[in-house]
């Protein structure tokens, strides 16, 4: 079964909600954002469950299995066990020793391209002033004129 969880929209919205195709593996699941009503999701995720199941709206009403409806909450009390607390990001830093190794080894490739750069203008800069002698020269003293 793929299960989907995504926040709702809403900023405040304590309800869940979600949805579910008939005789399907897929659901989605919409979890308040600030404060989620822990019970309430439990109740939304069974509800959308028995969707999956096959069973549709007019087989689940006034029951409290499937609604909000009578003694639904002490039905999906073990919803407020579900741990739905935000946790804090842990920042990845990194060493600085790990940072100096990687400056270090990119400084080298720098200048490795910057010697090979070098190297290519002073060959096209060696062409260039053949070129430009052989243009310059008289045709009588070019190598293809010449007879041996």
């Amino acid at each position: 079964m793929k299960v989907r969880v995504v926040y709702t929209r809403g900023s405040g919205s304590k309800g869940s909600s979600g949805y579910a195709s008939y005789h399907s593996n897929r659901m989605c699941i919409r979890l308040a954002k600030e404060f989620p009503d822990k019970v309430d999701l439990a109740g939304v995720i069974y509800h959308e469950l028995a969707h999956t199941r096959g069973m549709r709206h007019d087989a689940m009403r006034n029951h409290p299995r499937y609604r909000r409806v009578g003694n639904y909450r002490t039905i999906y009390a073990w919803g407020f066990d579900l741990p739905l607390e935000k946790v804090e990001k842990k920042s990845k830093k990194v060493p600085v020793d790990v940072k100096l190794i990687h400056a270090e080894k990119m400084l080298k490739a720098a200048m490795t391209r910057e010697k090979r750069a070098t190297t290519l203008r002073k060959k096209w800069e060696a062409e260039v002033w053949y070129y430009t002698k052989r243009a310059t020269m008289p045709p009588s003293l070019s190598s293809t004129n010449r007879i041996l």
